[in-house]
């Protein structure tokens, strides 16, 4: 039996339509599965009983102020670790929230329990309520309610994009959320109504009552809105029919404000131990709703006593009910209640008949169905356990790992994923973050930290591995020390094993030797182990054909995968960076992002820009300058011999906002590399705006020369210095340059489309656990979390 913790707001013995609603999910959810009950209050104030929970937990929360809405709810650092205890005693198989309003603990629990279900139920849309609330009066006076749409429009936008099932109430609120944010998974996206309640036997006299009825919770912005229609616009309509019957207007519900000043034949009541008792005293339920959300339990509760309804079609959005008096101006309101008055037969007939249509639709059996059945397809989704090995990775800073990253953290929206690495900054040995959890094992060969060398030896890994419960494991970035102690583990403990090559040599390292060549692959000849290592691996990807090309020499089950980027993260506009270094906004900046070494050619982007003298011309490099320290020196020191040192510059290390500032600021990206798989930068730098210019080295190769970017052969200074000439005086069609790699990132080149060939893969591998089809389509790059 699953494990569910349901997060509310204390609901055994409030009165309300959405406390009906909790009432309602906490009956039916327990039965069936194990369920601890977190509320979201003090110890002291929820003094209930809840005899079905396993276990139960409070969390004191306060509404969100300043930039967070207040509809929100934040939560201190003490109770947050509270939180995240819990979570990893209890290890829940499945989250169910009341509300949205504690979404911060959604994310948390997501981050710890990377394989937790999240169901998140939205009965009402926060951001549409106040939104009709101020087209209701846009005035300054109102701008509160302006203040706050802005703010949960921008919450809801993050929201929607998660990975979780929403259940909304109203299946118009659901539709529209879908239009609104489009494109989403509409599969995650759920109807789920409210259900009408069983009256009492008390409540169900076959003879209508006197008064009329007003009721919900009247300090809502809804009911404040439709009692002021009410007391203002409608009641004076209807004040003489209300004289002439010796009739009254009852006001009924909970936390009535000082804005309820009652009309001469108007009665406010307040809160009531008993509302089917009110509803079956009444004549007609009068709900005249200009602003709302969810679907209307009210009515439900209405038609449970078998009582008519007079109400907006706002009031009734959401609900598949024919027998209900619609009206929408304060006249037609009134004489639809005026009609029921006048003819009690009749009105009793639609009574009946809007409960037998309720009945048929919302029955608790039904609707519990609903939520039954979306439990189930949750529960039934099959997972993976992955352990990816790489010799980097995130937060040490680079290309690759950041890469790593992401794709760990995209394949533990659904699956178990643990990530191996050496220790090679002050960072902690085991971490359970994002999603997955990360293993920083103790290097032999390092000295101190943090560690940049490119060796290294983790001994450990080979017990991780061999006693691990992994079924797949994915070695990065190619045939190192830890990748065949990890290989020679998984062979032995019966695991699949992947390779994703990044760079199957150290190619950096054979500059100095001269031996490197773009047919260096061709004449490479492994060794026994390797090549008994690349017959062993079940399966291998590449990022570049002449690494396709070599690996098929050893193994058919040899595939490309795309190096991808977050097109999300290129939304955003960044700050521009290039005021904190002195260039003028009518310069032309050349931009080199990388770090500092041979390999990566900056030198010959230097001189090639000392040959091509653009005046307003700036070039700047970006990336750690340590790396290579004589290389680095020898580049400083032409720059002072040519008198450049205000036209070229080295940012150093940088923060990942501000390189992604430099791809949208400067007006082309050179790329002078001497050897480069994959060309992850040039996609990165079409999504910040920007085209390239790039050494044919680059493998492979996705420029159309003239069309998005230029390409000038490997190492060649003065092919270079004309293209960045060309650049220069063509600066006007860059941008469209840059548009037309969009278009081929968009389609190739995100994480979702890398997922999905991993998927397709582990399917093969492991048929015993094949998922279903659509599974590979429900991974999507993630916010940031």
């Amino acid at each position: 039996m699953q494990t569910i913790l349901y997060i509310d707001r204390p609901f055994a013995t409030q009165a309300g339509g959405d406390k009906n609603r909790s009432r309602f999910l906490w009956k039916t959810l327990t039965p069936r599965y194990k369920c601890d009950l977190l509320l979201l209050s003090s110890e002291t104030e929820a003094q209930e009983n809840y005899p079905e929970a396993q276990e139960i937990h409070f969390l004191p929360y306060h509404q969100g102020k300043g930039l967070h809405p207040e509809a929100l709810y934040r939560f201190d650092q003490k109770t947050l670790q509270d939180f995240k205890d819990l979570l990893l005693t209890r290890r829940y198989d499945a989250i169910v929230l009341r509300f949205a309003a504690p979404a911060a603990l959604a994310e948390i629990a997501q981050q710890v329990l990377p394989h937790v279900k999240i169901l998140m139920d939205i009965d009402m849309v926060f951001s549409r309520l106040s939104e009709l609330a101020w087209k209701q009066s846009p005035q300054l006076k109102n701008r509160y309610y302006w203040i706050q749409n802005q703010k949960l429009k921008g919450f809801e936008r993050k929201l929607f994009a998660k990975d979780y099932t929403f259940f909304f109430s109203n299946p118009q609120e659901r539709d529209a959320v879908l239009a609104t944010h489009s494109p989403l998974q509409t599969e995650r996206f759920q109807v789920l109504p409210n259900f009408m309640p069983e009256a009492p036997v008390s409540a169900q006299t076959p003879v209508l009552g006197k008064d009329i009825l007003f009721f919900g919770t009247l300090d809502s912005a809804a009911n404040i809105n439709a009692f002021q229609y009410l007391r203002d616009e409608i009641y004076p309509l209807l004040e003489p029919e209300l004289i002439r019957r010796d009739l009254r207007i009852r006001i009924v519900g909970q936390r009535p404000s000082v804005i309820y000043q009652a009309q001469p034949r108007m009665d406010i009541i307040g809160a009531c131990t008993d509302i089917a008792a009110e509803i079956s005293a009444a004549r007609c339920v009068l709900l005249p709703l200009r602003v709302a959300s969810g679907t209307r339990t009210r009515i439900l509760e209405a038609a449970a006593c078998s009582r008519p309804v007079v109400t907006t079609r706002l009031g009734a959005e959401g609900l598949k009910l024919q027998a209900l008096a619609l009206a929408e101006s304060p006249r037609a309101l009134a004489d639809q209640v005026i009609k029921i008055l006048a003819e009690p037969a009749q009105g009793m007939a639609l009574g009946q008949r809007l409960k037998q249509e309720a009945e048929a639709l919302y029955s608790p059996h039904q609707v519990a169905q609903i939520l039954y059945a979306a439990l189930e397809q949750e529960f039934s989704a099959k997972h993976h356990r992955i352990a990816i090995v790489t010799n980097r990775f995130f937060p040490e800073i680079g290309g690759a790992e950041i890469n790593i990253y992401h794709q760990a953290k995209a394949l533990a929206q659904h699956n178990q994923v643990t990530v191996y690495c050496p220790r090679r900054i002050d960072k902690p040995t085991f971490e359970y973050t994002h999603g997955f959890a990360t293993w920083r094992l103790k290097d032999r060969l390092a000295k101190k930290l943090p560690n940049i060398q490119a060796k290294t030896f983790c001994p450990s890994l080979f017990w991780k591995i061999l006693t691990g419960k992994h079924e797949i494991v994915q070695l990065f970035p190619a045939l190192n020390p830890n990748n065949f102690l990890a290989l020679a583990a998984a062979k032995l403990s019966g695991k699949k094993t992947v390779l994703c090559s990044f760079d199957y040599l150290d190619y950096a390292a054979l500059i100095p030797s001269g031996k490197l060549t773009p047919d260096i692959l061709k004449q490479h000849q492994p060794g026994l182990k390797e090549r008994l290592a690349l017959r062993l691996l079940d399966a291998i990807f590449a990022i570049s054909d002449r690494e396709l090309a070599f690996f098929k020499r050893f193994n058919a089950q040899v595939a490309y995968s795309p190096v991808p980027i977050l097109p999300e993260e290129f939304n955003l506009k960044m700050p521009d960076p290039r005021s904190r270094y002195g260039i003028q906004p009518d310069e032309f900046v050349f931009l080199s992002l990388g770090r500092v070494s041979a390999i990566k050619g900056q030198d010959l982007a230097l001189k090639a820009f000392i040959e091509a003298d653009l005046p307003q011309s700036r070039l700047v490099f970006v990336g750690r300058s340590d790396y290579e320290p004589e290389y680095f020196a020898k580049m400083q020191a032409l720059i002072r011999a040519k008198g450049l040192e205000d036209r070229v510059i080295f940012t150093g290390m940088v923060e990942r906002e501000e390189a992604l500032g430099w791809l949208q600021f400067a007006q082309i990206h050179v790329i002078p590399v001497r050897f480069m798989n994959s060309g992850a930068v040039v996609v990165e730098s079409w999504m910040g705006g920007i085209p390239v210019l790039q050494s044919d080295a680059v493998d492979p190769n996705l420029v159309i020369e003239g069309v998005n970017g230029y390409v000038f052969p490997s190492q060649n200074l003065k092919v270079l210095a004309e293209k960045m000439q060309a650049a220069y005086l063509e600066r006007a069609k860059l941008p469209e340059m840059a548009a037309q790699g969009q278009t081929l990132v968009r389609q190739k080149y995100t994480y979702a489309a890398l997922i999905e060939i991993y998927e397709t893969l582990y399917e093969k591998l492991l048929p015993q656990k094949s998922t279903a089809p659509a599974l590979a389509q429900n991974f999507i790059a993630p916010i940031n979390s």
